[in-house]
């Protein structure tokens, strides 16, 4: 690294600058799992505004891990700065409250969308700065660090195991979670193991009912401190820096680069200023991300209509937005496949909120489980060969969904571990009806039991059994009925029905009742890609290797 304005990328804005480094002397960076966003007026950007304030900026930080990191940093700066404006506690002056809607939205829209997130997952800092005050939401180990005459104040404690308050380890422990000797979180039978002890993503610890009742929470904790003149600059940055750097002498090398720099000088100039310090000096092993904001240049004046605010909450319902309507003014854009949202609603008890000078919410709410999760209690056990099964292996006699038959998930089918179309295949039928539960408990709907759906045989999308169909929340087709249009119509896709049965093709004629060489994973070619390593592999019954999301899915 030659310098700091020759090799890091940086990127300028009115009121802040940011500068990013992928770490590639490393051969865990080989992608870049960091992203940062800055909205400098939501007003202008996402049409919300705060009752007569003016301008209120948000600034934020994210640091993806594992496998998929970088697609839950990326989701993240995507969607959560527009649900922090969307949110109806933002019109209302509550700002606190704002932070956690869009928190709590990110992490329900990352579940619903089918994001490969099993395993993989993104801590999260973000600062909303109005007239008056700081408002900072953390999960994860990024940090918000703020400078008062000189002296760097945190803004943010680290949800990490190496830093964590005693309170946040007992907060894992009482969870279920155990702390490994190389201080890792993890749980039995977890696919991996990981440094944070919050974050959003990571389902594998995270598992049905309430967030206060998770191993690893996606519940950010939020601090507010009051604006004031002695305050120069709110620093954002990922571990990258943090872990190698204190908050002090972060802001000492803020202040020294911004005394030696021409008056011209961007604030890039300081971002970049960190981040090769980190990496160069500090011999940091991650990504790399900094965001600095100069507050001097953030409006700021005593607002009455904010600052004067009773904070008092109501117990909101909060329901997702089936659209974002807001245009991409203002810097900051997205495209139309981040605006699809499905319908939700978080419940939260009341609380109460007021202007001290600094207020520390370490917040803990039940949500309802969407469409009525299947209970916590479904009963599981773990079969030879590490396989997770049901201890009800029964299926319906009139389907021919047998418990070791190989099925895929038609929402995650296409994906692979570079992104690239590949069969996505989930494993026996027991692992086929686990996978449904765990990752696309949205699309069900209902909390049905172990004989109550079964995979079409067609195109492997949950359908019910009679039992099933006696719910009354259920929406699901009949397995019977829904086969049998499945099979006759002939605009259906064509590759899931090859990738079912490689015995025939979907107008074989096969009868529902006729009994079929067990099947195998589709696409032979891939075979080979998909079990070159010990990592992920199952095996079928006539001895082929299948690909097993679950499975691959652990933690690098």
């Amino acid at each position: 690294m030659a310098g700091p304005e020759d090799s890091v990328p940086c990127e300028d804005f009115a009121t802040c600058g940011a500068a990013q480094f992928q770490n590639r002397q490393y051969a865990k960076n080989v992608k870049q799992q960091d992203s940062y966003f800055v909205v400098e007026d939501i007003g202008a950007t996402f049409g919300a505004h705060l009752g007569n304030v003016q301008r209120v900026a948000l600034y934020g930080v994210a640091d993806g891990h594992g496998e998929f990191g970088e697609v839950s940093a990326n989701f993240i700066r995507r969607h959560l700065p527009p649900l922090v404006a969307q949110s109806p506690n933002f019109s209302a002056g509550r700002l606190v409250e704002a932070l956690l809607d869009a928190f709590a939205q990110t992490e329900l829209l990352q579940q619903s969308a089918g994001l490969p997130l099993w395993a993989s997952g993104a801590c999260v800092t973000a600062a909303l700065v109005s007239p008056t005050h700081i408002f900072v939401a953390n999960c994860g180990d990024c940090r918000a660090v703020v400078s008062e005459q000189l002296v760097a104040r945190d803004l943010s404690s680290d949800h990490n195991v190496e830093n964590a308050l005693s309170e946040e380890i007992r907060r894992v422990l009482s969870a279920g979670g155990t702390i490994t000797p190389d201080k890792r979180v993890t749980i039995p039978g977890a696919p991996g193991r990981l440094a944070t002890t919050r974050s959003l993503g990571d389902y594998w610890a995270k598992p049905q009912g309430p967030p206060e009742g998770h191993v690893v929470s996606a519940l950010p904790e939020v601090r507010t401190i009051s604006r004031h003149p002695g305050q120069k600059y709110l620093i954002l940055a990922s571990d990258g820096i943090f872990g190698f750097m204190s908050s002090q002498d972060v802001l000492n090398l803020c202040h020294q680069a911004a005394s030696q720099a021409p008056q011209s000088a961007p604030l890039s100039h300081l971002a970049n200023s960190v981040v090769c310090t980190a990496v160069q000096e500090k011999q940091s092993d991650d990504n790399a991300t900094c965001v600095i904001v100069d507050l001097a240049r953030v409006a700021s004046h005593n607002s009455e209509g904010f600052g004067n605010q009773s904070l008092t909450l109501p117990p909101p319902v909060l329901s997702q937005h089936r659209s974002l309507q807001a245009s991409a003014r203002g810097g900051y854009g997205y495209s139309g496949r981040d605006r699809e949202q499905d319908s939700r609603e978080i419940r939260r008890p009341v609380t109460t909120y007021d202007t001290r000078p600094e207020v520390t919410i370490d917040h803990r709410f039940s949500r309802e489980r969407p469409g009525g999760l299947m209970d916590a209690s479904w009963p599981r056990k773990e079969a030879a060969g590490g396989n997770i099964e049901s201890d009800n292996t029964s299926v319906p006699s009139s389907s021919l969904a047998g418990p070791d038959e190989v099925c895929w998930c038609p929402w995650c089918w296409g994906m692979n571990q570079d992104g690239e179309p590949e069969n996505a295949v989930v494993g026996s039928f027991e692992r086929w009806r686990l996978h449904m539960h765990e990752q696309h408990f949205d699309k069900l709907g209902s909390a049905y039991g172990v004989d109550d759906i079964v995979p079409c045989y067609w195109c492997c999308k949950p359908c019910v059994t009679k039992k099933g169909q006696s719910k009354g929340s259920n929406r699901l087709p009949f397995w019977g009925s829904h086969e049998r249009v499945c099979k006759e119509n002939p605009s259906k896709p064509g590759l899931p029905a090859q990738a079912r049965s490689s015995e025939g093709s979907q107008s074989s004629g096969d009868r529902w009742g006729a009994v079929r060489p067990r099947q195998v994973p589709p696409h032979p070619q891939h075979r080979n890609e998909c079990c070159g390593s010990d990592s992920g592999r199952g095996v079928s019954p006539n001895g082929l290797r299948y690909r097993d999301l679950r499975d691959l899915r652990d933690l690098r």
